[in-house]
């Protein structure tokens, strides 16, 4: 019998939201500080469970600091190890579902409400709003996987990363901006950094209806050549 139940009921029920949320601020800090370690650490959705069953999580690639953390070093690896097994890749394509669809947050609490949501062909990106403290997270996913080709999405199988976090509300295009940003400076190294009318636009589709171009009808004017 597994030790886990990820149920995600069970999941919402445990929650432990503001010790997530300060996981959240402490991230983006160390984006910032130190981007190697920052890449090192598991995806958001992974925190999202840990803190259904743990107070405190440590960072990953360092020495953990055991007595703040003994519960978590007894048995997160087997969390991890039951979590991954091929029983529960359905509770995995949920969760990425939920990603996609900007449901996951608001699923797992009430604190949190979607700000913008922007389900595209390359990724998915969203701002999503924190009652508690108050603050407005740039929530990044990338899925690899092929849903035409026959493929399911699997949230293991995918990077989930809080970017930043503003203390203010901004507006639908400057956070499209921002998204724009990031795809410069993270996604087109190997393009030279330059955003490309016709080449880059399908990146930029919805994710389900194909009419709809987010980059076109929010902030094509934002653009290298």
């Amino acid at each position: 019998m597994d030790k886990f139940n990820f149920n995600l009921d069970f999941l919402r029920k445990n929650f432990k939201v503001e010790n997530f949320c300060n996981e959240l601020d402490y991230l983006v800090g160390l984006r910032s500080e130190n981007f190697d370690l920052y890449k090192e650490q598991v995806g958001i959705y992974k925190y999202l469970i840990y803190f259904s069953f743990y107070k405190k999580v440590p960072l990953f690639n360092t020495v953990l600091e055991v007595d703040d953390t003994s519960d978590f070093e007894k048995d997160y690896h087997i969390l991890d190890k039951e979590f991954n097994s091929k029983k529960n890749s359905k509770i995995r394509e949920e969760i990425a579902r939920k990603i996609m669809d900007g449901s996951l947050f608001e699923f797992m609490s009430d604190n949190f409400k979607l700000i913008y949501h922007f389900p595209m062909d390359y990724f998915t990106q969203s701002l999503i709003y924190s009652k508690f403290n108050k603050r407005y997270y740039h929530i990044y996913f990338f899925p690899y996987f092929a849903e035409k080709d026959g493929q399911k999405p699997d949230v293991n199988e995918a990077k989930h990363e809080v970017i930043n976090f503003y203390d203010q509300k901004i507006s639908k295009k400057d956070f499209f901006n921002d998204i724009l940003k990031h795809y410069r400076d993270e996604d087109l190294g190997f393009e030279g950094g330059t955003l490309v009318k016709g080449r880059d636009d399908q990146l930029f589709q919805d994710l389900n209806d194909k009419n709809i171009n987010y980059w076109q009808k929010i902030a094509y004017d934002n653009y290298d050549e």
